[in-house]
């Protein structure tokens, strides 16, 4: 039984670290069009260019609680 629910944990932080750079650059591309108006990898280059790989990353407490509680229970209970 607890090992379902630490299971369920490490596979919601898991799809928090794919998704979370994804979200970031698809949040810089719809909400700042005229700067990174030429696509998702052009957003990628300039954000790693200008910031950083670790950019990718920046607010990511609060998701992995989130998200690995959710995950953990879902896990669990199933």
């Amino acid at each position: 039984m607890v090992k379902d629910f630490f299971c369920g944990c490490v596979s919601g932080w898991a799809q928090v670290f794919c998704m979370l750079p994804l979200e970031n650059i698809k949040l810089k591309v719809v909400s700042k069009p005229e700067e990174y108006n030429q696509g998702y990898i052009h957003a990628f280059k300039k954000t790693v260019a200008e910031e950083g790989l670790l950019s990718f990353y920046k607010g990511m407490l609060m998701p992995l609680l989130g998200v690995g509680a959710q995950v953990s229970l879902q896990f669990g209970t199933v």
